[in-house]
């Protein structure tokens, strides 16, 4: 008997299928169904309500939400997701500022330097 218990700590983790159709259907009403997003059972930081890994120009994102996220309200949950899912939208420009403002970056520092 401990031995089937060992082994079932050792499966990874699953989130119910509520969690990820409610996903799938926040998803389409902000127009995201050609973006593959991944929602993974491992929670995200203690400090944080979900967090969003979005790859650079491949519609791609790894969603996590916090342990805790089934005890908040229906409406903060929802906001929660949708916070998170905005972030595929504003990506393009997020990455397009960085690719500006690191240069900018680099020159300043290379100058403080200098002096």
């Amino acid at each position: 008997m401990a031995q089937k218990s060992s082994k079932r700590k050792n499966l990874p983790q699953q989130l119910d299928p509520w969690v990820l159709r409610y996903v799938n259907r926040l998803k389409k009403s902000l127009k995201l169904t050609d973006w593959n997003i991944i929602v993974l059972a491992e929670p995200c930081a203690s400090d944080s309500l979900g967090e969003i890994d979005v790859v650079f120009g491949q519609q791609y994102a790894k969603m996590q939400l916090n342990k805790n996220f089934k005890k908040q309200k229906p409406e903060e949950l929802r906001s929660t997701i949708i916070h998170e899912l905005l972030h595929c939208h504003f990506a393009p420009i997020t990455e397009a500022a960085q690719e500006i403002l690191d240069p900018i970056k680099e020159r300043s520092e290379e100058h403080t330097s200098e002096l």
